[in-house]
């Protein structure tokens, strides 16, 4: 009796281990992928390909930090994507649509290359996208408006810092631009709307703009917008928000009337 017990015993923790860590690699709790085994550790310093397993709908802070990683698989379960998750990688593509948040750096310092399309987002994080290569920003919402969950509203501080972004769409319901969130890249025109609210300090700043017409809405502007980008920004239309003044570092913008 006591053998057949202990058999019993050892294909029980046999198969618990098997939900916790599915190929050994990962440690799995709710659908949470939250750290990597010891086999895992040892697989992915020569391994630089991953494909979460079917199932996961959350990957944690720092679980693939700095790990080499070139390409990446997600399945349609994963809905949130943490801080720092693959933060300081060499991922050059990456399918996020069917993600709704995504964490601050989780993707900063990578080569995500050409253009990034995001659906129905409820978080995108501070740095998520900084230091890569996206040449085009698309972010989409089309939930129905009985679905109560939460909308972007916010593009955060520094998140799409840094990249060759010469185009960007954004959903109705975003109305604060913050901080350097689209600081160096390449943009010569914004989707400015009316129901945008504010725009954070250095907004803009290293990009080719030289004309802009703001909306109305606008109530906080911060300084340094437009630096490093013409001489001068034409302003064809804008919010008393908006100051005539030249910026300390010598750039600025100028209204019209």
């Amino acid at each position: 009796t006591g053998c057949f017990f202990s058999g019993i015993l050892r294909a029980w923790r046999g198969f618990s281990s098997s939900l916790r860590t599915p190929g050994g690699y990962f440690v799995l709790s709710d659908g949470v992928l939250s750290g990597l085994t010891p086999e895992g550790e040892l697989h992915f310093k020569t391994v630089h390909e991953l494909t979460v397993p079917d199932g996961v709908r959350k990957i944690g802070k720092n679980v693939f930090k700095s790990r080499g990683l070139r390409k990446i698989s997600l399945p349609q379960s994963v809905k949130e994507i943490d801080d720092y998750a693959f933060y300081d990688n060499k991922i050059s593509e990456v399918s996020l649509s069917h993600v709704s948040k995504i964490g601050r750096s989780a993707f900063q310092k990578n080569a995500v290359a050409g253009k990034l399309e995001l659906k129905n987002l409820q978080l995108l994080g501070e740095s998520a996208f900084t230091d890569n290569a996206i040449t085009e920003v698309e972010i989409k919402e089309d939930r129905p408006l009985t679905d109560t969950s939460a909308r972007l509203e916010t593009i955060a501080k520094n998140t799409f810092r840094d990249n060759e972004i010469s185009a960007v769409t954004l959903p109705q319901t975003v109305r604060v631009l913050s901080e350097a969130c689209f600081a160096n890249n390449r943009l010569k025109n914004f989707p400015f709307r009316e129901g945008m609210t504010s725009v954070g300090d250095g907004a803009f700043s290293g990009n080719f703009f030289s004309e802009v017409a703001l909306p109305q809405t606008i109530t906080q502007f911060g300084n340094d917008v437009f630096a490093n980008n013409k001489r001068w920004i034409k302003i064809t239309s804008a919010p008393a928000a908006v100051k005539d003044a030249k910026y300390a570092s010598g750039f600025g913008h100028a209204r019209t009337a």
